[in-house]
């Protein structure tokens, strides 16, 4: 049996495991997404429909003295408005697309796919009214041919809308907070867009779960968590029949172990009717990178230019925990690291005068800690609260 000693010799990086475990992204395609992204400067230049533009600037981003798309929003949103233009203009049934949007966090992924697919409900909602419209008048039509002498029955005023129980758009996010987050921003364009949106998550009682998915008025955009939305579809297939837009938001979480039974089975109950699966990422996991590419391999990859590099303004340290004085003890190291980094930004030097220097003291007030289990944030919390 090797000892301690030798096998942090025999593996000197250890703690870098992490990023050995994200897929390479090559320096000539970074580049060449830079080139492609110098060519949009405006919200105007996508082909989006007018109300949808219009909402950007008056919903979603309103306030803001510079309002341009960011890099992830200027690479995904031409790329999934273009493959719903082509199938718009040419008819028929067409496969369904797989795109991969894979940007850093706080990049603006929510609105790079949440615009399209808005664009996308808003031209489904009117070819399925001209659609209705022409049945309507056939029928009309026959009647008054056929049935000259019956008298006409009245129309149904409490008919339930089609899209009751039957979303047209579903996002899967991966906790209840993220639903709310997301269902916030896609709420706040429906007063522009007129979208009708639902919420639904652990959070929320079976009743008001039941009151949003099967409101008379009917849902266009579904944000939820995937166990529930599995165990619903259980009961009620019929939930994922309509589905044309399906977007998997922090797809390195839902196609994880815990989540991916949940996931897959909706994906494969909605791909009959799917136009379009989305998927989000801050990150492409080496795990996720050979999912997608045995389940499929033809999925387009739009990936930002800085995905997976550290910025040079950013200090990086590894602490190894396995050492002295912490003995394998992560919560000590934590807690360590916290107070050295407050010890040395406590005082910074604000100039430099030949023979003497300046210093000002900035109190340390915000520090974020990430764990990688839910139910390790207490744990950590309460080890750095009694310190």
């Amino acid at each position: 049996e090797p000892s301690q000693k030798e096998k942090r010799q025999r593996e000197p990086f250890k703690a870098l495991k992490m990023q050995r475990a994200l897929s390479a992204i090559p320096y000539e395609r970074r580049n060449s997404i830079k080139q492609r992204l110098h060519q949009i400067e405006s919200f105007d230049d996508f082909n989006l429909l007018p109300i949808v533009k219009e909402s950007v600037t008056t919903q979603a981003l309103s306030g803001l003295a510079d309002i341009s798309p960011t890099p992830v929003q200027r690479l995904a949103i031409p790329a999934l408005l273009g493959e719903q233009k082509k199938r718009h203009n040419l008819g028929g049934r067409k496969d369904m697309e797989q795109i991969l949007i894979a940007a850093e966090t706080g990049s603006g992924k929510t609105l790079a796919y949440l615009l399209p697919v808005l664009d996308a409900i808003k031209h489904i909602e009117a070819t399925d009214a001209e659609e209705e419209a022409r049945r309507k008048a056939e029928e009309d039509s026959k009647r008054r041919d056929n049935s000259v002498f019956e008298l006409e029955a009245p129309p149904l005023s409490n008919a339930p809308h089609s899209t009751t129980g039957r979303p047209r758009a579903i996002i899967l996010v991966p906790t209840s907070e993220l639903v709310t987050q997301v269902g916030a921003v896609a709420k706040n364009l429906s007063h522009k867009i007129k979208f009708r949106s639902a919420l639904i998550s652990s959070a929320f009682t079976g009743k008001v779960i039941r009151n949003r998915l099967f409101a008379p008025t009917g849902v266009d955009l579904l944000v939820c968590t995937p166990h529930l939305l599995a165990s619903i579809a259980e009961s009620d297939p019929n939930i994922l029949s309509r589905v044309s837009h399906l977007v998997i938001d922090e797809a390195d979480s839902l196609l994880d172990r815990s989540f991916a039974p949940s996931t897959s089975a909706i994906i494969d109950k909605a791909s009959p009717s799917l136009r379009q699966l989305i998927l989000c990422s801050a990150t492409i996991p080496r795990s996720l990178d050979n999912y997608l590419r045995n389940r499929f391999p033809d999925m387009r990859r739009l990936v930002t230019p800085n995905l997976h590099a550290i910025p040079r303004r950013v200090q990086l340290g590894v602490v190894d925990v396995d050492k002295e004085p912490y003995r394998g003890n992560k919560n000590l190291a934590c807690a360590d690291t916290i107070w050295s980094i407050g010890k040395q930004a406590a005082e910074h030097v604000i100039s430099h005068t030949p023979g003497s220097q300046q210093t000002e003291r900035i109190e340390i007030k915000r520090i974020l800690v990430f764990v990688n289990e839910r139910e390790k944030t207490e744990e950590v919390a309460d080890f750095l609260n009694s310190k």
